[in-house]
């Protein structure tokens, strides 16, 4: 804990961390750690300090921006925690009922974060934190997406998030990151593999994990309804619409843009039959040519 964020907690080794985070796992209202702190001698300091400590461990064993951080750069979205347990906590950040409905509603197989980033344009950035999740940012142009895989398969059935959460967490990457397009090799899938490998070595200095893609499966026809969705549903559907509403505006985004089949071969033949034209335009041109080169120097 040596450098310069010790100079806003009080912890100073790797046992008071581990005495908050089992106060927090056993819902110890954050009133009674501070308490219990004031009382721990070798953790010296004043109290905002103590509370720093707290949010600390809070923030290591959820994935959450919990309290704002001294000098935090991007302090978007953290949540002010004062009284209560972290359980309660999570549990009101997360239990807003969807306010959008979009009943029997599928996302198509094109839908994942690759058609995201090269047919819709936005770009994909990965976040740490959970709350964050699927969150379009600068106007609109980029979907933050929480990459931490690991973390969420080391979440037991005691963990402080809302039921379901977890699982539905995961059941996004898996809309996002199919495994079976991503993960293990497939062909015609080449293309994305490499796309995803691309993202996540710009994303240095931040080290994405690198088994996204490679865990949750694919999911089923039925899997992809709307419905099946709970805590992350106003997002997704907020990203489908930005997603069918793209138009493709490069010959590369027209070639993968398979959204709308028919589109997709009319606009493909259309190209191809102007190629043809002015193909045969530029031959009968090259042939007139040679037919007025013939007839004022004849052989």
């Amino acid at each position: 804990m040596d450098g310069p964020a010790d100079s806003y907690v009080t912890i100073r080794s790797y046992e008071p961390l581990v005495f908050i985070v089992r106060q927090l796992r056993a819902d110890v209202p954050r009133e009674s750690m501070l308490e219990l702190l004031r009382t721990d001698t070798s953790l010296t300091g004043p109290d905002r300090f103590r509370e720093n400590s707290i949010n600390l461990a809070a923030r290591l064993l959820t994935m959450l921006k919990i309290g704002r951080a001294e000098n935090q750069v991007a302090a978007r979205g953290y949540l002010d925690w004062s009284a209560g347990t972290l359980r309660e906590l999570i549990s009101q950040r997360f239990s807003d009922a969807p306010i959008l409905d979009f009943t029997h509603t599928r996302f198509p197989k094109t839908f994942d974060a690759w058609s995201l980033d090269s047919i819709s344009g936005l770009s994909i950035e990965f976040t740490d934190n959970i709350a964050d999740h699927l969150l379009l940012v600068d106007d609109d142009t980029t979907v933050l997406i929480f990459h931490h895989v690991t973390f969420l398969e080391y979440q037991g059935p005691d963990n402080l998030f809302p039921p379901g959460f977890i699982e539905e967490t995961k059941h996004t990457l898996a809309l996002l990151f199919p495994q079976g397009t991503f993960g293990a090799p497939q062909r015609g899938k080449e293309y994305k593999r490499k796309w995803l490998r691309k993202l996540t070595a710009a994303a240095a200095p931040c080290a994405v994990d690198q088994r996204l893609g490679h865990c949750f499966g694919t999911l089923r026809a039925e899997q992809r309804h709307i419905e099946r969705f709970h805590y992350w549903r106003d997002r997704l559907v907020i990203l489908k619409q930005a997603f069918d509403e793209a138009t493709p505006t490069t010959i590369s985004q027209w070639w993968h843009d398979r959204r709308n089949g028919e589109r997709w071969y009319t606009f493909w033949v259309a190209i191809l039959v102007l190629a043809v034209t002015a193909f045969l335009g530029l031959v009968q041109c090259v042939e007139s040519a040679l037919q007025v080169y013939k007839a004022f120097y004849p052989s």
